[in-house]
């Protein structure tokens, strides 16, 4: 058996996670499987900047962690049910993913450090959300953004 590090199995068990949702999501919407995918995928690649010191987290928080995960990837695939269910009424499906996957890979990144650029981005998935549910339709450019400032923080301080 190859030996895994502790960063390595970390990683693969909220990947195994995210698989899983993922595929549970395009199977039950599946005209919504590009954007699905396209969701997931950026989480991923976030998730892997956010995740470069997982190692370093202590067990317990790294348990609560996924369980977060868990309950964010619920949350979403309750909220994109009832987003297909009732289009008219508040945030679309695109929407709704765009803002859970960007709440889910912000709650990595809280694990490694606290930052300027992690609280703009939290007020900007606020800002998102808070749009997307008054049936408004915010583009997501300004919470992309953000989000990929704080990426590129995290790289500097890697």
């Amino acid at each position: 058996m190859p030996v895994t590090s502790v960063h390595e199995a970390r990683v693969a068990e909220v990947d195994r996670h995210l698989t899983g949702a993922e595929h549970a999501a395009v199977e039950r919407h599946a005209a919504l499987g590009d954007a699905i995918r396209h969701s997931f995928a950026r989480l991923r690649d976030g998730l892997d900047h956010a995740h470069a010191g997982c190692d370093k987290v202590d067990d317990r928080a790294w348990a609560d962690y996924v369980a977060s995960v868990d309950r964010g990837l619920d949350e979403m695939a309750i909220e994109v049910t009832r987003a297909t269910e009732s289009p008219n009424s508040g945030a679309t499906a695109p929407e709704v993913l765009t803002g859970h996957a960007s709440a889910l890979e912000l709650s990595g990144w809280r694990l490694r450090f606290t930052l300027p650029e992690l609280s703009t981005a939290e007020a900007e998935l606020d800002r998102y959300r808070s749009a997307s549910a008054a049936g408004d339709r915010p583009s997501a450019d300004p919470l992309h953004d953000s989000v990929d400032q704080l990426r590129a923080a995290g790289q500097r301080r890697t």
